[in-house]
């Protein structure tokens, strides 16, 4: 086929003419002076990254302090796995390990705010255009060595506010859906705190229920990182003394029972199970980062007991157990909430609330 391309004269002809510009058909484009201006919202987006880069101490960890994460570490120093993109932390404390802080996770896309997520506002400057809004329903623990630079520093007020909201949000009711307006904002007050938030989820078709599932999703990979066995151990060791002091300060005495996992959903080995004489059984699951235990209450025999979880004076859940309806699960926020159990005579067999410390 080359040979008979090399001698074909139409071939080398129309090469000829390919090759050889056409002045009438060439447009010339006399040069233009003219710069292109940059969008204003692409250059505020670059001078706050400037002035949170040259204005922010570098000097970390500390409460209020919200940080870059591109990588997930594990507890043994090792990299777990890198983001694509980068996410952001805002730092709350210390755990009973220093390198281990507890916060919430923060990110910049606020067209899907909602009613849970609070935005930063003038006053939270300077601050990088990745930290813009705390999803304060989304509770992690992070191993410092995950992160890098520090994106902005809340005030101890601000990071007041948004514990606030965080304790508010685990009181939460349902979501007002007829009051959703994805894509828009408003000002929330708690008492005399004033934030600025999302609206409220709406129905199935809402993005922001798939956004914030996405997300959970990634906060509980960073939980898990973080949960060693040493970790996990530590904690859950001294919520399990304190139950079993609870159940003693009544006058109970709670009898540890082997674990049988279940073919579906089984749980972890670390799981505690308690016996109350012949009247309930009880299971206790370890934490996972954002220290929510979850206990299954069973009732044995033909016994009755009402379990409720409460925080403060409200109560959260309320199960009235029996032969009909032996069991059901409770989850409990450490530090937060307690969970009680009374039996069919008014007598009170337990009341317990667990504390991340003595």
């Amino acid at each position: 086929m080359t040979l008979k391309l090399t001698t074909d004269q139409p071939f080398h002809e129309r090469e000829q003419r390919w090759s050889e510009p056409v002045p009438e058909e060439i447009e010339k484009t006399p040069p233009s002076n003219e710069s292109i201006e940059m969008p204003a919202l692409l250059e505020e987006m670059i001078d706050q990254r400037i002035a949170s880069h040259h204005q922010l101490s570098q000097d970390k960890p500390k409460p209020g302090q919200i940080l870059r994460i591109e990588e997930v570490v594990g507890n043994q120093g090792e990299v777990l796995w890198e983001f694509a993109y980068p996410l952001a932390v805002l730092l709350e404390y210390p755990t009973d390990q220093s390198e281990i802080w507890h916060g919430w996770v923060v990110c910049h896309e606020v067209d899907y705010a909602a009613e849970w997520d609070v935005l930063l506002e003038e006053a939270d400057r300077p601050c990088d255009p990745l930290a813009q809004m705390v999803q304060t329903w989304n509770p992690l623990e992070i191993n410092i060595s995950s992160t890098t630079v520090v994106l902005a520093e809340l005030s101890e007020e601000r990071l007041n506010a948004i514990r606030a909201m965080a304790d508010e949000y685990e009181l939460r009711p349902e979501p007002d859906t007829k009051r959703a307006v994805p894509g828009s904002i408003m000002d929330r007050y708690l008492g005399d705190l004033r934030l600025l938030t999302g609206t409220p989820l709406g129905g199935e078709d809402d993005p922001r229920w798939r956004y914030q599932s996405l997300y959970r999703e990634v906060a509980g990979k960073i939980n898990q990182a973080c949960g060693s066995e040493a970790t996990g151990s530590s904690l859950f060791d001294r919520l399990i003394t304190q139950l079993i002091d609870a159940a003693s300060t009544l006058g109970e005495s709670l009898i540890p029972m082997p674990f049988v996992p279940q073919a579906l959903g089984a749980k972890t080995s670390k799981t505690q199970v308690f016996q109350l004489e012949d009247i309930l059984r009880l299971e206790v699951y370890p934490p996972p980062g954002d220290r929510t235990l979850q206990v299954r209450v069973e009732i044995l025999g033909d016994h009755h007991l009402q379990a409720s979880v409460s925080a403060g004076d409200l109560i959260l859940q309320s199960e009235a157990l029996g032969p009909a309806h032996p069991k059901a699960d409770f989850f409990l926020t450490v530090d937060k909430q307690t969970l009680q159990l009374i039996d069919d005579m008014g007598k009170k067999r337990l009341e317990w609330t667990p504390q991340a410390s003595d």
